[in-house]
């Protein structure tokens, strides 16, 4: 069974407490709960094996729950199944593809929101720097929420000292952004009876704009989605277009809707299209998208553009392409995923959402272990395809509901990362420079 190698970037938690709690898995539609046996966890996925007379399909959608960690709620993952093999017992390993996570807990009215930003509870933001009037003593603490022009510290510490006015040079660690150094100044101090509840209310003084950036990139990173509107109000500048995209599985009937409305304003506008076709969302929907990864691309919560990736398991009859053009036996032989359903919104149409997506596309690829992307495309742009280091198959065909000749092209995962390392064409560094750090063997 292909592992799921690489640690993700798109969901972030504590692997131990799905590993120690035997996790549960629920089928959609079902009120059933089967017990799993972890085999191997990675913040992407995991290999799960299933108890006797418990039984899976490929692209199966489930919910997988596990006991958070000590005082927490329970929690829960949406997942896809997107391995199954039987072994000769006749009982399954599965693979599951984690595409969301659900965190349970009462939500505050609008109307009741304080004017500051929490952060993630599994996510949190550190930071730490020295005593200001003890030598070699060291103040640490979490990051609560971010507040304007400062933050608000919890610690566990019953740190008597810490006092309104006093000025600390802090590392902070913001996860998956990066570390800086930041002088703050208190400004409260908030001493609870339990020890772990101790807040306080850090000023930022005279922040760098780079930190300023990092701390909007972190709060569009985290769900639920951080609006644009809420960010400027407490004064930190909306990041670059690139720095702003998030990136969310398709995981409920909203999500896929969004989807579906993205592929039809695009569809609908294709040059050369049967524009009968496209007249509602059932349209946008075929037999692919239920053993599909589908996902959106996000700025401040607005999707802009969405794909999927069709994991055939290497039969004809569950690949798009397979099934209308003859693909050659070596690329059968290997395995492939394919790029479907690339659509972006018409207003930022030229802002390349199309290289975020098969970016994000060909990271999800290569976490399942595929090492061919199979795509198409129409003639007047192969040119363009092969710039960005796509190869063309020689095939052609004619897509069904679009009504427009497709030629077939596909990627190697692995012969891009060592051109784009070695050769960097220019045109192909701007679709996958991304990737070389990515890919680096640790």
């Amino acid at each position: 069974m292909n592992h799921l190698p690489i640690i993700g970037k798109s969901l972030q938690m504590d692997l131990s407490q799905v590993i120690d709690s035997q996790p549960r898995i629920r089928k959609e539609k079902s009120s059933e709960d089967i017990v799993l046996q972890p085999k191997l966890i990675r913040p992407f996925g995991g290999i799960f094996l299933c108890p006797k007379g418990a039984t899976f399909d490929h692209g199966e959608s489930a919910v997988l729950f596990y006991q958070g960690a000590k005082g927490s709620n329970q929690a829960c993952l949406k997942a896809k199944v997107v391995q199954v093999e039987t072994d000769e017992t006749g009982r399954q390993t599965i693979a599951l593809l984690f595409l969301a996570m659900i965190y349970q807990g009462s939500e505050t009215a609008e109307n009741d929101k304080p004017m500051e930003l929490a952060c993630l509870q599994d996510y949190l933001p550190l930071a730490w720097g020295n005593h200001p009037w003890f030598f070699k003593h060291r103040v640490q603490f979490k990051v609560k929420s971010f507040i304007r022009n400062g933050m608000v510290l919890k610690f566990q510490r019953d740190i008597k000292s810490l006092t309104p006015s006093t000025v600390i040079e802090l590392t902070i660690v913001l996860p998956s952004i990066g570390v800086y150094r930041q002088k703050v100044q208190i400004h409260q101090v908030d001493y609870q009876e339990h020890r772990e509840n101790n807040t306080c209310t850090a000023h930022f003084l005279s922040p760098s704009a780079e930190l300023m950036n990092a701390i909007s990139r972190y709060l569009l990173s985290t769900p639920p989605p951080t609006q644009r509107s809420e960010i400027e109000a407490l004064g930190y500048p909306f990041p670059e277009f690139d720095s702003a995209s998030v990136f969310n599985f398709v995981s409920s009937e909203s999500d896929l809707n969004e989807a579906l409305s993205l592929r039809l304003r695009a569809y609908r506008d294709r040059h050369g299209a049967n524009l009968e076709a496209f007249k509602n969302l059932d349209a946008m929907t075929d037999r692919f998208d239920s053993h599909s990864v589908i996902f959106t691309m996000r700025v401040a919560g607005e999707p802009v553009g969405t794909g999927r990736l069709i994991l055939n398991n290497g039969r004809t009859e569950l690949s798009e392409i397979g099934s209308m053009a003859k693909l050659p036996d070596w690329l059968w032989k290997a395995g492939f995923v394919e790029f479907s359903r690339f659509a972006t919104d018409e207003a930022y149409r030229g802002r390349d959402v199309f290289s975020g997506l098969s970016l994000h596309a060909s990271r999800v690829a290569h976490q399942l272990g595929y090492r061919y992307i199979v795509a198409d495309c129409e003639a007047h742009l192969l040119p363009m395809y092969k710039k960005r280091g796509a190869k063309s198959l020689g095939v052609s065909f004619t897509h069904p509901l679009e009504g427009i000749p497709l030629q077939v092209i596909y990627y190697d995962l692995k012969m891009l990362r060592l051109l784009t390392r070695f050769l960097a064409p220019r045109s192909w560094a701007k679709t996958w420079g991304a990737l070389i750090e990515y890919y680096q063997p640790k």
